[in-house]
């Protein structure tokens, strides 16, 4: 395999990305910024994501959705650690008595720090 068809199906999915929100009502370079890190997480093995903007009046951010499987926890913690301005991440749980999934929100946006 190549790594030009590795970085190919990257590209294509900020492409897209990138096309989907920009009537979002996000800053230009905002989105641009916002769209990397997104494709950053779906790189590093967040699939079938769902991305919402995120702010009223003036969206500042976006909203990540997943759903990821037991094997991928670990990606919850390289998301808090090593994701640029993440402002806040929410794990829910799916399957009794022994969890099998997990659903998972990441807030991205502006942080305090920058305003």
């Amino acid at each position: 395999m190549s790594t030009a068809t590795i970085t190919k199906p990257s590209t294509s999915f900020e492409k897209e990305l990138l096309h989907v929100l920009k009537f979002g009502g996000l800053h230009e370079d905002n989105l641009k910024d916002l769209v990397r890190v997104v494709a950053g997480l779906h790189t590093n093995g967040m699939e079938k994501l769902r991305v919402f903007p995120k702010g009223i009046p003036v969206p500042t951010g976006v909203t990540v959705q997943c759903v990821i499987d037991r094997s991928k926890l670990d990606l919850i913690t390289k998301i808090l650690l090593e994701t640029p301005r993440v402002t806040g991440v929410v794990v829910f749980p799916y399957g009794i008595p022994i969890p099998d999934v997990f659903h998972v929100n990441a807030n991205i946006g502006v942080t305090n720090a920058e305003g």
